[in-house]
């Protein structure tokens, strides 16, 4: 499994570093945001028209911290995405819902991950994706600690934290809202987690209802032809 993982890892390692060097697909859309934070400045940046990015700036902003290192370039802006499913992939084997639960090796994370084929683009890509992902993963492992801690004090905490992490998870795409009525339901049945949880949904609510308190939507002034609203065809 060891070797699996390591030549799959490195397959797409190798595919980054092999990559273009221009900006292809939707690549600049998201560093176009990147750069118009850079030169506008943060709010001015997310309801320009000028912004292309439908997606919240969480990428932008860790692409504009990394930026010392990758120039804001191709292909070293892509690099971000991988080392975030590296994390991510650490995060889910240490997560463990129940006491009997069995640690997953970060082997079989990765390839489990590497498994799915629309991942590959977006771990080999300067897209949104994978980002927001790593703080829904570490979202789960708060959660999951949450449930497993054995005093109030605790159970708080961490989902302070895991409130958190959802947020800047929602930050990074939009869709991670559905989150919020999915952990609702299950705290209706699970009743010792429903003061935690509803600490959970205030931290999320500070960290990311901001966004769209600015955008006066779910997307971007510059994007709203994209944004139908709460629909059926959405959720599937």
């Amino acid at each position: 499994l060891l070797l699996l993982a390591l030549g799959l890892w490195s397959l797409l390692a190798i595919g980054i570093a092999t990559g273009p060097s221009n900006l292809i697909y939707d690549e600049p859309y998201h560093i176009g945001l990147a750069t118009l934070i850079s030169k506008e400045g943060f709010f001015h940046a997310l309801v320009s028209p000028a912004n292309q990015s439908a997606a919240g700036p969480l990428y932008a902003s860790l692409q504009l911290a990394f930026e010392w290192v990758t120039s804001l370039a191709a292909p070293g802006i892509r690099w971000v995405a991988f080392f975030c499913l590296l994390l991510s992939s650490i995060l889910v084997s240490r997560t463990q819902f129940s006491p009997n639960d069995r640690f997953l090796s970060i082997s079989q994370v990765g390839i489990c991950f590497l498994g799915i084929p629309f991942l590959w683009p977006c771990a080999g890509m300067a897209l949104t994706e994978i980002p927001a992902m790593l703080f829904f993963s570490l979202a789960l492992f708060c959660l999951a600690r949450m449930i497993g801690a054995e005093n109030s004090n605790a159970h708080f905490s961490w989902a302070a934290l895991a409130g958190l992490s959802l947020g800047l998870a929602i930050l990074g795409r939009q869709t991670y809202l559905i989150l919020i009525p999915v952990i609702f339901f299950w705290a209706l049945f699970q009743r010792k987690f429903l003061l935690p949880v509803l600490l959970l949904f205030v931290f999320a609510g500070l960290c990311s209802g901001w966004l769209f308190i600015v955008w006066k939507g779910l997307v971007p002034p510059s994007q709203q032809m994209v944004d139908g609203g709460l629909r059926f065809d959405h959720s599937l």
